[in-house]
């Protein structure tokens, strides 16, 4: 009887393990299916995710771009694995800076290389725009650090774009994109906004 019990126990332990380890491998792998390997945020599988649950809904967001100025001039002056540095010290700035200054609801997307997103519930663009200008101004004045202490100077520039009346988030999503080019076509470090109709 008592081995019996010993033997019943041993299974019970034994079956809740394996399916503590499965639940944990699950999660582990939908968090690893739906963000970024090297800076942790969301990745561009989960804003397509996002972007179709989103396409159905009555709210109205902003959508801002974001692209680093001159990434390949810093991978090429201080290599790759700098380079690196530079897209998670990037992607952990905007994340915070989004998260405690702007709005704690925002989801932040790398979408791979210097490029990433933020998505947030609508408020006026131009203050969407200011309170990105002083995360430009603040990242400008903290300055990178590289391994062997070089100071570098991080700028990007931007586009926003709101959804609304005339535009959709997929729409919204092309005028972002189409505002971010513009910045960097008038000289980056800069953040452009499309306007509403």
């Amino acid at each position: 009887m008592t081995m019996g019990s010993l033997l019943m126990q041993f299974l019970v332990t034994t079956y809740s393990s394996v399916k503590e380890k499965q639940a944990r491998d699950f999660e582990r792998a939908r968090y690893n299916e739906e963000h970024d390997a090297l800076t942790g945020l969301y990745n561009y599988e989960a804003y397509g995710k996002e972007i179709k649950r989103l396409s159905s809904s009555s709210q109205d967001y902003n959508i801002i771009m974001f692209d680093i100025d001159h990434f390949k001039q810093i991978n090429d002056t201080y290599g790759h694995l700098e380079g690196n540095g530079v897209l998670q010290y990037f992607g952990t700035c905007l994340e915070d800076y989004t998260h405690t200054k702007v709005d704690d609801s925002a989801l932040v997307y790398r979408f791979g290389g210097e490029e990433f997103c933020v998505i947030m519930p609508k408020m006026k663009q131009e203050r969407v725009k200011e309170y990105f200008l002083n995360f430009q101004a603040e990242l400008k004045k903290a300055r990178y650090q590289t391994e062997d202490g070089r100071s570098v100077e991080l700028t990007f520039s931007g586009g926003i774009a709101s959804t609304g009346k005339s535009a959709g988030i997929s729409s919204a999503m092309k005028k972002a994109d189409n505002a971010l080019y513009q910045a960097k076509n008038l000289g980056r470090a800069r953040i452009e906004v499309s306007y509403e109709n």
